[in-house]
């Protein structure tokens, strides 16, 4: 679910049933979203991956600033973490699980053809862990096909 929401937000309202390794035959979904609106979502995740110096509207550092391979890619995305809870041993005293771990996103920004996600289920992890993870999975894809998306200016 979270991938089809991905796809729909990089194609700025088209949800699609995400296949593995198969053309998509079924037409997609229309979201009927304002175009202001899918800029405003497509800001917030290119924040999310930028140092507040790589743009005039970026005023903090994203969560996955560091994801050089995303940049490569020019992919965007989100980071997130869920706590999972606690639990009272024997003793009664409290112990928290290790939280998951999400990224999600697509690439490139620009022009969108993958849209990823992973999860660390009770990693201890962060989202920011994942986005470089999600960038080389999508870098193979483009590597795998006939053309690929040009790469940021000095790789």
């Amino acid at each position: 679910q979270v991938l089809r929401f991905y796809g729909a937000v990089a194609t700025k309202g088209m949800l699609f049933t995400p296949h593995f390794c198969e053309e998509n035959v079924q037409p997609p979904t229309i979201i009927e979203v304002s175009d202001r609106t899918w800029e405003v979502v497509h800001k917030g995740l290119r924040g999310a991956v930028s140092y507040g110096s790589e743009g005039p509207h970026l005023d903090l550092n994203g969560t996955a600033k560091d994801a050089k391979v995303l940049k490569r890619i020019r992919g965007i995305g989100k980071t997130g973490t869920a706590e999972v809870g606690k639990w009272r041993d024997d003793e009664g005293e409290f112990h928290a699980k290790p939280d998951h771990a999400w990224f999600a996103g697509f690439a490139p920004y620009d022009k969108p053809k993958v849209a990823f996600v992973a999860l660390a289920e009770y990693s201890g992890l962060h989202g920011a862990d994942l986005a470089d993870l999600c960038g080389e999975i999508a870098e193979a894809w483009f590597n795998s096909q006939e053309t690929t998306p040009p790469l940021v200016q000095g790789r």
